[in-house]
């Protein structure tokens, strides 16, 4: 759709595919009062965390962030898996200081058997096959490289999976496609308030992260 100025009267998210060995790929969002949510820009960069909070905020400039959200592993012993962990955490102190400089950034657990799932929930906010549910997720026109990979999205049919074959999305040139997945599966809706708690049990925060309102 063709963008429109985003202010703070709406929500604002970013979604984060992160990648130690190349480009991580962020999508900025904003949530408006009937919880539509649109993705307003895009940002694809390399380097240390500092330079990657350098640039998320030159993105928000005034904008009020609610959260950022990246997926998160658990600790494999893959170094590759567990350097996006490391990534994670370095949003949130990019100097590795603790001077609290970084991006508020919260994770969702990765289950690659949930993958289905989220792409499927996607489909519903587009309103994919719903001739009476109108689409509550759009992509503004300046997301080019966003909008390509969604037009160019594949998948790998007669795949190995629990319960027989089953269709896998393809793991390539997908990196801002999974940001929308990573962004639905974070439960985002539209908050009055823009300070967000976080309560010490991680487990306790999946709980409620749709609640908050």
């Amino acid at each position: 759709m063709k963008k429109f100025p985003v202010t703070n009267s709406y929500s604002i998210y970013f979604s984060c595919d992160l990648h130690p060995e190349k480009p991580c790929n962020f999508l900025f969002w904003a949530v408006d009062r009937k919880n539509n949510k649109y993705a307003w820009d895009e940002l694809k960069i390399s380097g240390t965390a500092a330079t990657m909070v350098q640039a998320v905020r030159s993105k928000l400039g005034k904008l009020d962030l609610v959260w950022g959200v990246c997926e998160k592993y658990a600790e494999t012993g893959n170094q590759l898996l567990d350097s996006d962990r490391d990534m994670q955490k370095a949003l949130l102190d990019p100097y590795g200081d603790g001077s609290n400089k970084g991006i508020f950034t919260i994770t969702v657990h990765a289950n690659p058997h949930s993958v289905g799932e989220s792409i499927k929930a996607v489909d519903e906010l587009w309103g994919v096959d719903d001739l009476i549910q109108p689409p509550q997720l759009f992509i503004f026109d300046n997301c080019v490289e966003t909008i390509r990979q969604i037009e160019t999205y594949q998948w790998d049919t007669g795949v190995r999976g629990i319960g027989g074959l089953i269709a896998k999305p393809q793991k390539k040139d997908d990196d801002f496609c999974d940001c929308i997945r990573i962004f639905i599966k974070s439960n985002p809706c539209y908050v009055i308030t823009k300070h967000v708690t976080l309560p010490q049990d991680e487990t306790v925060y999946d709980e409620v992260l749709g609640g908050i309102a």
